[in-house]
């Protein structure tokens, strides 16, 4: 049985190689996140919609129970309350914060987290490739990105050995980690992607470029897992969903009682938005029934101005179309969401002006490109 020795990420040294993930939204934060540095191994604050932190106790703008707007979600206040809890639980020890690339005020959030006292960043859910520019006046912050494919670290190590870093360490996730995956749902079982062949992979390109420690992360349960994965080379493991079900887990006991009880045919692989919210019952939330609604509608909308053709161009038909559209989402946005707002505010016509011309933008462009190939069509 191989020895579990510590690693460093940086400056930091991690006494057990237990990395737990980071876990969104209210997951892992400043509870569990604190209890694992505390005993250890690197607890990871979750860097997303922070405003639902303490029941939207910091968040700035709540509407109908919801934060609105990014600077809302993202909330500056809870990450510095967050970390400053964690701090109570565990010192001085790392902390690392994991913040989605793919998300709003990506850059914004990596300063909160900085700033609120993160010790490591780590990022998935796309190429962090400007992360060495956003710490670059904190020499002493760590950065880890997470990868699925050794081309994901070669693209990574090039860019940022450009820009004067590369990474501290590096996660990679094997098709069984939850989250955002790097591969088709119909590849992810292929053996090419399996864990234990990733991660050779990225080791061979690590070589190249260093001997920070790897991460492996995605269906990793107890001791015989950290034991064969290492031995494929791996310096540390990543859990999430193992440590949900403790007791020091920010998540509600509602949310840890259904995977404690959750039986394998619970797990499901999640395609698209539209498909995951036909499957876990959440299909007529805001966002859908805004663009759905106004989509439809301006489809028939457009249907029925066809039927004049003999009076509209193509190109009418398309720029009315795109505005109607535009100005159903506002309405539909207005009675859904912001009924108690006031409308007088400069900054809101303005946007309300620009958001009906972009409308028309775009329904010149399509119409133009509608026309040509409706005449070459008629050519033929």
């Amino acid at each position: 049985m191989k020895e579990l020795k510590g690693i460093k990420i940086g400056k930091y040294y991690i006494e057990k190689p237990i990395v737990q993930g980071g876990m969104g939204v209210g997951v892992s934060w400043d509870q569990l996140a604190g209890t694992v540095s505390k005993n250890g191994g690197l607890g990871t604050i979750s860097g997303i919609c922070t405003a639902y932190y303490d029941n939207l106790k910091y968040c700035k703008k709540v509407v109908n129970g919801r934060p609105i707007g990014a600077e809302a979600l993202n909330s500056k206040e809870a990450m510095m309350e967050i970390f400053k809890n964690a701090r109570k639980i565990c010192g001085d020890k790392p902390l690392a914060c994991n913040i989605l690339h793919a998300m709003n005020d990506y850059s914004k959030v990596v300063e909160y987290a900085i700033e609120a006292g993160a010790n490591i960043i780590v990022t998935g859910a796309g190429l962090p490739l400007e992360l060495p520019k956003l710490v670059e006046n904190h020499p002493d912050v760590a950065i880890v990105p997470i990868v699925s494919s050794g081309r994901a670290l070669k693209i990574i190590c090039k860019k940022w050995k450009a820009a004067g870093r590369l990474p501290d360490a590096v996660i990679v996730e094997g098709p069984k980690s939850g989250g955002h995956q790097g591969v088709k749902a119909e590849d992810l079982f292929l053996s090419e992607h399996q864990l234990e062949n990733i991660v050779s992979e990225v080791k061979e390109e690590r070589d190249k470029w260093g001997d920070f420690p790897i991460i492996a992360a995605g269906g990793i349960w107890d001791n015989d897992d950290i034991q064969k994965i290492m031995e494929l080379g791996a310096d540390a493991v990543q859990l999430g969903t193992r440590f949900i079900g403790t007791y020091e887990c920010d998540a509600s006991e509602e949310f840890k009682n259904i995977l404690i009880n959750a039986k394998k045919e619970d797990i499901v692989i999640v395609k698209s938005p539209v498909i995951q919210a036909l499957m876990l019952g959440t299909l007529f939330t805001p966002n859908f029934i805004i663009s759905f609604s106004a989509g439809l509608i301006s489809t028939l909308f457009m249907i029925f101005l066809y039927r004049f053709r003999k009076y509209l161009s193509l190109l009418s038909i398309s720029c009315i179309s795109a505005f109607t559209h535009n100005l159903l989402q506002l309405i539909v946005v207005y009675f859904l969401l912001f009924r108690n707002i006031s409308l007088n505010s400069k900054s809101i016509i303005i946007f309300i002006v620009i958001f009906l011309g972009l409308g028309v933008i775009m329904g010149l462009i399509t119409g133009v490109i509608t026309s040509k190939i409706n005449l070459k069509r008629n050519k033929i």
